[in-house]
Parts: structure tokens; C-alpha cells; sequence
């Protein structure tokens, strides 16, 4: 390869990764964040029933889908989730529905990690 065509080369590549990386930096949540939540978000409201046909219909039930789509629809772009909290909404969530019945006891264990990360959220602002 010639010296020119190296040189050549390197000079658009460097052009190409530094206009990327300004993308990336700046653009970042409007492209990727925002559209990925909320595929997200509708995902998980969609498919609920469908997931959760085993589970037998409660209030609690009812109650659990209300309280998640609340909080799903408060999430902001800005907003950085505590991956304990998730965690843990992961596992009580999986332990309530084991059983294929959300009792009262394990819908407010539930809604007592959301309203946490709520309380938290708002006191950082």
C-alpha cells in the first residue's frame, strides 16, 4: 500500500470514528433509549395477560398490572434504575406468581420495592 493511500486512510477513519462518537455522546438517548423503552414498555403491557395466564385473576392481580404500568409510564429518560430494586422486584415477582395466586401480602411486598425507588427518585430531584 502507498504512503498517500495509508495516509488517506487514516485521515477518514479518524473522521469517521470522531463524527460516530458525537453521535453517540449526544444522540444517544433520542435514538437508541427512547425507542427502546418504549418497545419495552409496550411489550410488557401487551404480552401481560399472555404471560400471566396461569396466574389465577385476583384483584391483587389487577392491582400488580395497574402498579406496573404506572411505573413503567413514569420512567423517564433521565431516570437511572437501581438494579437491586430490580432485582428484587425480579425475584418477589417470580415468588408471587409461582403459585399461580398474588395474594395481598405479596402485592404490597411488591409495591413497597416500587414505591421505594419512587420515594428515592424524588428525593434525588
Amino acid at each position: 500500500m502507498k504512503k498517500g493511500c495509508f495516509i488517506k486512510l487514516i485521515v477518514v477513519l479518524t473522521i469517521l470514528t470522531a463524527a460516530v462518537l458525537y453521535f453517540v455522546q449526544n444522540y444517544f438517548d433520542r435514538l437508541i433509549l427512547l425507542p427502546g423503552k418504549k418497545i419495552l414498555k409496550s411489550t410488557l403491557i401487551e404480552n401481560w395477560d399472555t404471560n400471566l395466564k396461569h396466574v389465577y385473576d385476583t384483584p391483587e392481580k389487577d392491582s400488580l398490572k395497574v402498579l406496573v404500568n404506572n411505573f413503567l409510564m413514569q420512567i423517564d429518560l433521565t431516570d437511572s434504575l437501581d438494579e437491586t430494586m430490580i432485582e428484587n422486584f425480579a425475584v418477589e415477582f417470580s415468588r408471587a406468581i409461582k403459585d399461580s395466586l398474588i395474594t395481598n401480602k405479596e402485592y404490597n411486598k411488591l409495591k413497597n420495592i416500587i414505591t421505594v425507588e419512587e420515594d428515592e427518585r424524588s428525593k434525588k430531584n
